[in-house]
């Protein structure tokens, strides 16, 4: 029995019961996994804002309801990538994709407020866009349709900078194309 006497031996044993004691107190500790991942939900105000539910100025009992539907959302959500419907699943991948332009747009500046000439060479070029009930060409001078000129090119402006986003992320990526001959869309290996 001389490998008992080894340190290595002792080494092996004392990791062994270390690491069957942490998963004992773990189980205790109502954290489980399973084939759906982690199963606590630990739910903070913090947690549901960042999901979008809006807290002020609710009774007990819409706040509680707040609480349900988030956990109720959670629970699908985690249970749906345990199955991978996030990954092959065309609507979640638009989704997604949605969101991350939502995030580009809104965490970007506002574009500086152009000058007018700008704005009416935008107006000059989108006409069609901003109908008048009068029948008239649009005109700048109407606060309306300043108004209406103004958001389109600031919109348009965002779009801009997604686009410049996506073309800058697009450099990260190497992309092959392999389809056949006849299923191969047009301008397909263009970024």
């Amino acid at each position: 029995m001389r490998i008992l006497r080894e340190p290595l031996v002792h080494f092996l044993i004392f990791g062994f019961a270390i690491f069957a004691l942490s998963r004992i107190f773990a189980g205790s500790n109502a954290t489980a996994t399973g084939s759906g991942g982690e199963k606590t939900i630990i739910v903070t105000p913090e947690a549901m804002l960042k999901c979008g539910y809006v807290l002020d100025n609710l009774s007990p009992a819409e706040l509680q309801q707040q609480i349900n539907t988030y956990i109720r959302e959670e629970v699908m959500v985690r249970e749906a990538r345990a199955q991978s419907l996030d990954t092959d699943d065309s609507t979640v991948r638009q989704a997604l994709v949605t969101a991350l332009e939502r995030r580009l747009q809104y965490g970007a500046p506002d574009p500086a407020p152009p000058a007018d000439s700008v704005l009416q060479d935008y107006l000059s070029q989108h006409a069609t866009m901003f109908k008048t009930t009068d029948g008239k060409p649009p005109s700048l001078s109407n606060s309306n349709i300043h108004n209406a000129v103004l958001a389109a090119w600031n919109n348009d402006q965002r779009k801009a900078a997604i686009d410049a986003k996506y073309q800058e992320l697009r450099q990260n990526y190497t992309v092959s194309v392999q389809m056949s001959a006849t299923t191969k869309p047009a301008g397909a290996g263009k970024p």
